[in-house]
């Protein structure tokens, strides 16, 4: 799977990234998830740094960003996901304002 993502096969780096999110080895996971973000905006890894982001680091603006990112998308491509990602975009938000009260 590397070789064959290290040659621009996408979905072999989804693959892949999947087997070290399962591993835990979340540094593989989120290098894979970032390249194919930055270069394809896929709505798969785009979601899964979003997850990343909000439950493992904590680091909600970025997760929030991503969720924008997704949400501002042609409309046709992120159908299925529309009600997932403002449930997501919600509760990140919910975050933000009951941290910035303390």
């Amino acid at each position: 799977l590397l070789d064959a993502f290290k040659k621009g096969n996408n979905r072999a780096g989804i693959e892949l990234s999947l087997y070290y999110k399962r591993l835990k080895k979340w540094n593989d996971a989120v290098s894979i998830w970032l390249k194919i973000w930055e270069k394809n905006k896929s709505i798969f890894c785009g979601i899964e740094l979003a997850k990343y982001y909000e439950h493992k680091k904590k680091d909600y603006e970025s997760a929030l960003q991503i969720t924008e990112t997704i949400l501002s998308m042609q409309h046709f491509k992120i159908t299925n996901y529309i009600v997932d990602l403002e449930k997501r975009r919600n509760r990140i938000n919910n975050k933000i304002t009951g941290r910035n009260k303390c």
